[in-house]
């Protein structure tokens, strides 16, 4: 199973709440509704990235950049990108 179609039956589960009763009825029809393809809803998150005195990257997950559709991004706000 593809790294896409993973992220596709977990979405379809969260739809239907785990619930997979009444012979899955509800969940396959959540998978009917799941985006298999693209375009991605928005575009994925970006970590936290700076160097180091040595010019090792660091990257910080606990501060996450977003671009939620409709709203502006924080993909130009400083630690979102390592520029040259």
């Amino acid at each position: 199973m593809s790294d896409l179609s993973q992220a596709a039956v977990l979405d379809a589960l969260d739809a239907v709440k785990g619930n997979l009763g009444d012979g899955h009825k509800a969940f396959r029809e959540a998978l009917q509704k799941t985006n298999f393809e693209g375009p991605a809803p928005r575009p994925m998150d970006r970590a936290h990235v700076e160097l180091d005195p040595e010019g090792q990257i660091v990257v910080d997950l606990s501060h996450v950049y977003k671009w939620p559709k409709g709203e502006p991004s924080q993909f130009n706000d400083p630690g979102a990108i390592i520029r040259g």
